[in-house]
């Protein structure tokens, strides 16, 4: 409960909190919870803790306010909802597969929380098959952060392009910074080295 109430308060001071799916329902012990320690803080309520899969396409409310205007339609496809119970309440949702939301944000206080219903594991594996499929996630993680001031230090370009899959390091040593920047195995021969 204490933390929870320390992360509730951190998101009312004006802090962001990006979570996925089941966060908050497992106390200390580790033992389930009927509901989510932070469900009133994402704007969620769950109704049953099934948790299930679905490998339809996500469709993107039209009508949802991103906080930015997107560059594209996003594409969610290859993304899958976790629980099925979970439901909207002062959160809104941006997408959902049939009923279920799978990306909810909610205003609290002088911050914002996203709970993303989704499992972001399979997430390699989308970039991978459809690079334009996962830029659409990128780019919403992207922009949520950038409109809260919060931007990577650095970035890396390929032929005037953002190069995606790029793992950047920044070393603080005793006589300078150090900038190591490694390309994703999985990726390097899938795109373009230009």
């Amino acid at each position: 409960e204490a933390e929870a109430a320390a992360i509730t308060a951190y998101v009312r001071g004006g802090g962001l909190v990006i979570a996925d799916y089941q966060t908050g329902m497992l106390d200390e012990h580790l033992r389930g919870r009927a509901a989510g320690a932070l469900d009133d803080l994402f704007g969620i309520k769950r109704r049953g803790h099934r948790m299930v899969e679905w490998y339809d396409a996500l469709a993107a409310h039209a009508d949802w306010d991103y906080g930015f205007t997107p560059p594209a339609r996003p594409d969610f496809r290859g993304m899958y909802a976790v629980e099925e119970g979970v439901v909207a309440m002062a959160g809104k949702p941006a997408t959902s597969v049939g009923n279920v939301p799978v990306v909810i944000s909610n205003a609290t206080g002088a911050g914002a929380t996203y709970y993303l219903n989704l499992n972001m594991l399979n997430y390699p594996d989308v970039r991978f098959a459809d690079p334009a499929r996962g830029e659409s996630m990128r780019m919403l993680l992207a922009n949520i952060l950038e409109e809260r001031g919060l931007r990577a230090p650095v970035e890396v370009y390929r032929g005037g392009r953002f190069a995606p899959n790029i793992e950047k390091i920044i070393w603080n040593g005793p006589d300078g910074d150090l900038l190591f920047i490694f390309i994703n195995a999985a990726f390097r021969n899938t795109e373009s080295s230009t």
